[in-house]
């Protein structure tokens, strides 16, 4: 059996500061432009939030461990846990953060997603 080779890259991690946001450092995996697809794993930090903003695309979060919450125009906060989905679409506002930590995986694209 042979091994395939480890192609390693550097995927630099950005702290976020816009809006108010601490503790939450991001990832980009993917970004094309026509069509517009961006990819990015965000990492919260315990008593982090990725304060209040509007997207221009529309956006589809997966959580893929521990725990937080999202929020959106309503302001109310909802729990998340790992497995869980939310989406937002081009312009609406929404925040989220997490008391313990989380790691989310973010897809936007300029076409709505579908279930």
């Amino acid at each position: 059996m042979r091994m395939a080779d480890v192609l390693r890259i550097g995927l630099e991690l950005h702290q976020i500061t816009e809006w108010s946001s601490t503790g939450v450092k991001m990832q980009e995996l993917l970004r094309r432009d026509d069509p517009a697809c961006r990819t990015h794993i965000a990492h919260y930090n315990p008593a982090s939030v990725l304060g209040r903003h509007t997207g221009r695309l529309w956006q589809l979060s997966t959580v893929l461990s521990w725990s937080g919450w999202v929020a959106g125009q309503d302001q109310v906060r909802h729990p998340c846990v790992a497995g869980d989905a939310f989406g937002w679409a081009p312009g609406e506002s929404h925040e989220s953060g997490s008391d313990l930590g989380m790691t989310v995986v973010i897809v936007q694209s300029d076409q709505p997603f579908h279930p």
